[in-house]
């Protein structure tokens, strides 16, 4: 509840939620350690859109003045897509012990007070979460949960799931 209070006076139009388990993840077991990477699913969606798109401005280049702009435009869209797809390196590991970011640094969960999902610029079109991570020293990390191979409910389970296990 401390962490809570701390954010919400930081952050006015945030949504802060404890991570707790969730039902219909109970099932589920995790065996010794969940890997969070870039969704595949998501960026090959956003490559075919893109794909549809620069098609059409390619097939109609010759109606614009600026081709060059344009060229830009399909090759910087199509860039980012492919690039999240090759990029398979983990943005979080969670695991028995604790938890590994992304540039490698471990967490014991002995040093973790508590977590907390954030929801930024909640609308109905999109909404974008940080697993907020809040340490014994009063240290808060953040971490992005947006185009990763989980829900960001799922990954709330994951937390309690894996605190859980570590007590």
């Amino acid at each position: 509840m401390k962490l809570i209070k701390l954010l919400k006076n930081t952050f006015n139009d945030s949504k802060f939620v404890e991570t707790k388990l969730q039902k219909e993840f109970i099932e589920k077991d995790y065996i010794e350690k969940v890997v969070l990477k870039n969704s595949a699913k998501l960026n090959y969606q956003l490559l075919l859109f893109f794909m549809v798109i620069n098609i059409y401005l390619l097939y109609n280049l010759k109606t614009y003045s600026n081709k060059s702009l344009i060229m830009i435009f399909c090759f910087t869209t199509l860039a980012f897509p492919i690039f999240k797809i090759i990029n398979k390196r983990p943005k979080l590991i969670i695991s028995n012990d604790n938890l590994i970011l992304e540039n490698g640094k471990q967490i014991k969960w002995s040093e973790i007070e508590s977590t907390l999902i954030e929801e930024l610029n909640s609308s109905d079109i999109s909404s974008f979460y940080k697993l907020n991570v809040l340490l014994k020293n009063k240290k808060i990390i953040k971490i992005s949960l947006n185009d990763l191979n989980y829900s960001e409910s799922e990954i709330s389970h994951i937390v309690e799931y894996f605190k859980g296990k570590s007590v």
